[in-house]
């Protein structure tokens, strides 16, 4: 079984600066990374967690009382949401004595509670693990695993 990636869009309002205008999109870009994807939080429990923005567009604009431009963008993005039982590559980040903590796609970590120690494990070294526990709290997912390879 692999990780769920669904498709998602939503409107947004940005607000720029009338002095960086011509670089909209690049800003755009940069304050829906800020929000969406750096934060290490879900869109939404039902989506899970943003990956990447596909499209932005422009829907409306219009000048505040500071003169700056708000933009009432729309975009489409693709979204990472754990699965139980699925087998995911990750990246090994932390080792411990008693575990390991794994990155996937640099948005959810994951505890790994046990592993061979023997295997000489080192921190960047991708591995591959099932999913074997998933807890929402916080609005965010807590997931435990077990390595596979």
């Amino acid at each position: 079984m692999k990780h769920s990636s669904p498709n998602g869009s939503r409107t947004e309002y940005i607000t720029i600066n009338p002095a960086f205008v011509s670089s909209k999109y690049d800003i755009f870009m940069n304050e829906l990374t800020k929000k969406y994807i750096s934060t290490g939080i879900p869109i939404s429990i039902k989506e899970g967690y943003v990956e990447n923005i596909n499209s932005i567009t422009v829907l409306d604009n219009l000048i505040d009382y500071d003169g700056n431009i708000v933009y009432k963008i729309h975009f489409s993005y693709n979204c990472y949401k754990p699965v139980l039982n699925s087998i995911e590559q990750v990246k090994i980040c932390i080792i411990t004595e008693s575990a390991l903590l794994v990155d996937i796609k640099n948005i959810l970590k994951i505890i790994i509670p046990q592993y061979d120690k023997t295997k000489g494990y080192k921190k960047g070294d991708l591995i591959t693990i099932k999913i074997t526990a998933i807890e929402i709290k916080n609005n965010a997912y807590n997931c435990v695993g077990v390595i596979t390879d």
